[in-house]
């Protein structure tokens, strides 16, 4: 089949995010992925109409029309703060108006079956909630509430696709791999591959750190351009739509050029069969090495780091965990492409290196995505989905260098928004860390060596 010419895809594209665009307009607090606020909510910050009819209806709706524009964005967060409204109207109804359980727990549950519906995943979805809005302490009847509405919420929401399947596609997990029977290694191939994606790790961790950088730089040229800046003109006066729409009718172009651009489905296929294509050992969007040369995948790979900074700063329903993966995933194939043909035949001499080049990719978008969002669950949600158990040790490995990497460059992209927004939060890691300084780290030097015997005795 012949592609659309580059005029008609800008064009949906354009019309796509326009109605996005107006659709937010009455509804501020819909746009943006909505995790950030949320965790605000569960650390007892009353957010005004945040949890609203209004945004629920803005938030649905926007969210639709940009996943059907060619932005790379994530439905993560949007459906954690989907999910969050509706618990919030349940609460209010009679019929759950005699539930035991505080308020916080319900919203706890709903972002559990917000992220575990996304990806299939209900046990990721769980230990993704707890971990982001650690670190707040809950009783065990919450964990169990997590789990059952998590599982409860997965199976309805699988339910319905096959329900759906006869009018539409048949829709599986947000992503897969052909990885079932990995071949074994001898002692010193594992230990090799071990060290090679604690590496990947590391370089995924500090390009997550720095990602999260860049974003808030990026949001700082948006809000310039949109007219929302601090350093702006009082003559600017604040967002307008005839101003947002320009930006989005350039963005809209600039995405139909990369889908025409001649990478195929490196560019034009959405987060969910991207991931699976990725992870393939046989098709792997034509990404071998015979293929596709290591300049047009770097390329690809800067391409859709600058597409999904972009897309990110909009003033549209987003999420941030699927584009992530995808970056991580292209940067595991990169990476694997550049590893040393005498690596290769050591670690697989009579196989096939692709089984290999699939594995880094995977542990690529793990890592990246641990590192941008600052959470360890996504090696379990990633699990849920490839079910590949040699994977687990090399996942957690690169996902905790990753980890450690992009809290020494900054925060989370969570806790960034957070201090972009103004908006009172707990940052995770960073209370952690200087809680347990003790009170001489904050004292200056003569202080220090000061005894109690030189001080003098208050009455």
């Amino acid at each position: 089949d012949r592609a659309p010419p580059i005029v008609i895809l800008a064009g949906l594209n354009i019309l796509l995010l326009w109605s996005a665009r107006v659709a937010v307009h009455f509804s501020p607090q819909a746009a943006g992925s909505g995790l950030p606020e949320v965790k605000c909510i569960l650390s007892g910050i009353r957010l005004d109409k945040f949890l609203s009819r209004t945004v629920l209806v803005a938030k649905s709706i926007g969210l639709t029309l940009a996943l059907g524009s060619s932005l790379p964005v994530g439905k993560e967060g949007p459906f954690v703060h989907i999910a969050s409204c509706v618990s919030r109207y349940l609460l209010s109804s009679q019929f759950f108006k005699n539930v035991s359980l505080p308020r916080e727990d319900v919203l706890l549950a709903a972002v559990a079956v917000g992220v575990g519906t996304t990806f299939g995943a209900p046990v990721g979805g769980v230990l993704f909630a707890l971990e982001l809005m650690m670190p707040r302490l809950y009783e065990t009847a919450s964990y169990a509430a997590c789990f059952f509405a998590s599982t409860m919420g997965t199976l309805t929401f699988m339910c319905l696709l096959v329900a759906v399947s006869v009018i539409f596609c048949i829709i599986l997990a947000s992503f897969c791999c052909d990885l079932r029977n990995v071949i074994g290694t001898n002692c010193k191939a594992e230990l090799v591959f071990l060290l090679l994606c604690v590496g990947i790790g590391a370089i995924c961790g500090t390009l997550g750190g720095l990602f999260v950088r860049w974003h808030r730089k990026a949001m700082s040229v948006m809000n310039a351009l949109r007219g929302i800046a601090p350093l702006c003109s009082a003559a600017s006066a604040g967002p307008s739509l005839q101003r947002d729409f320009l930006i989005f009718s350039l963005v809209g172009v600039g995405g139909a050029a990369l889908q025409s651009s001649g990478l195929g489905p490196l560019l034009e296929l959405n987060a969910g069969p991207l991931l699976t294509d990725l992870f393939s050992t046989n098709s792997a969007a034509s990404l071998s090495s015979d293929q596709v040369s290591i300049g047009m995948l770097l390329g690809v790979c800067l391409a859709k780091f600058v597409y999904t900074l972009v897309a990110l700063t909009l003033p549209v329903p987003s999420g941030v965990v699927a584009p992530s993966l995808v970056l991580g995933a292209f940067l595991g194939r990169l990476t694997s492409a550049v590893i040393p043909l005498p690596v290769k035949l050591f670690l697989a001499p009579s196989t096939d290196f692709a089984q290999y080049e699939a594995i880094f990719t995977i542990v690529g978008a793990t890592a990246f995505c641990g590192s941008v969002c600052r959470v360890h669950s996504v090696v379990v949600t990633v699990f849920e989905l490839i079910a590949v158990p040699r994977l687990i040790l090399p996942l957690v490995m690169a996902t905790i260098t990753a980890n450690y990497c992009g809290n020494k460059v900054g925060p989370s992209i969570f806790d960034s928004i957070l201090l972009m927004k103004k908006i009172p939060a707990m940052p995770t890691l960073t209370a952690s860390f200087k809680a347990l300084q003790p009170v001489s780290h904050g004292l200056s030097k003569p202080w220090r060596s000061c005894k109690h015997t030189h001080l003098s005795l208050v009455a």
